[in-house]
């Protein structure tokens, strides 16, 4: 299945073959990458007290040598955030989404991105009003779809996740956690991916004759596409926020019902007339990001006291 499929009903995967395709490993070729904000600086680290407020963002590159990448296709992800203070009067939270958490340009061509996040926004270290997608909004997030940007607690393995206290963003549809799928691919498993977070765009020559895209973008190094906001509980527990994405939630290769191709990729343009969202396929790295919750620290500048501020730890996970 193509990167034309949507997301529009209560199955959104194309019936097909149901015979096993061989895994075709990608090189790793892109990079989704999470960053927090120091007050000075986007870094993969930074130290904050209960209570306060977290800056985040995600980034994808293309890190490969193709000369012909042309722009982003799409990355399909779900943040995720480990050591989460779940319980209590006092509980840590994210910021509000831009417009309810609905966004997106569909049908093909219709501009502008209603609920998209600008490109400024994205750069910005500045707390906003209101979070979600940066710029790239092919795939749209409304309650029709059943796809509005929403978040989801887990607490000791419930609704499939691990073990742990967590918070996931994806569609509000997806309430299970993501998973990796030993066997043929169904519906439900299908639609825990396609029901994440999306960004894509479509190529620089709109398909079916509808013209040049009025919201191409060509840039192939340190794209924004994501931010939300950390918002501290009170508790004083010392604890690591890490934030990152399960290999799961990643675009699948084969969409058809029934495969066992399992391959997890991104996808890229290399042609300005595309008719998917990318033909170019690529293995991912996911580099995570770090909020060190530090009750004893007075104040940001104690952190260069103690020899954090100097200190650069970048946890990969690779899928092919």
């Amino acid at each position: 299945m193509s990167s034309m499929r949507g997301v529009t009903g209560a199955v959104a995967l194309v019936l097909g073959a149901s015979f096993a395709l061989a895994q075709e490993p990608y090189a790793i070729e892109s990079q989704l990458r999470y960053e927090v904000w120091d007050g000075s600086n986007w870094t993969n680290r930074v130290v904050a007290r209960p209570g306060s407020r977290v800056e985040v963002r995600a980034v994808v590159s293309y890190t490969g040598s193709n000369p012909n990448v042309r722009g982003l296709g799409e990355v399909l992800y779900q943040p995720i955030f480990s050591n989460w203070d779940n319980e209590g009067p006092s509980q840590d939270n994210i910021g509000a989404w831009r417009n309810g958490g609905v966004g997106g340009q569909s049908p093909v061509g219709s501009s502008p991105r209603q609920g998209m996040l600008t490109t400024a926004e994205g750069e910005s270290g500045e707390a906003l009003t209101s979070y979600g997608r940066v710029g790239f909004g092919a795939i749209s997030t409304n309650f029709a779809n059943q796809n509005t940007l929403a978040s989801f607690r887990h607490v000791d393995g419930s609704f499939n996740a691990p073990q742990g206290s967590w918070l996931r963003i994806a569609g509000f549809w997806v309430q299970a956690w993501p998973a990796m799928i030993d066997g043929p691919l169904t519906s439900d498993l299908g639609n825990r991916v396609l029901r994440g977070v999306s960004s894509a765009q479509w190529s620089e020559i709109l398909p079916g004759g509808n013209g040049s895209n009025p919201d191409w973008r060509s840039q192939t190094v340190d794209i924004v596409v994501f931010r939300q906001a950390v918002l501290l509980s009170d508790s004083t527990m010392s604890r690591t926020i890490e934030i990152s994405s399960d290999h799961a939630s990643l675009d699948r290769e084969n969409w058809s019902i029934g495969s066992q191709n399992d391959t997890r990729v991104m996808q890229w343009h290399v042609s300005s007339t595309a008719t998917t969202f990318g033909s170019l396929r690529t293995g991912v790295a996911i580099d995570s990001a770090e909020i060190i919750i530090a009750p004893n620290i007075p104040s940001p500048g104690a952190i260069a006291l103690l020899g954090l501020g100097a200190i650069a730890v970048r946890r990969r996970r690779t899928v092919k």
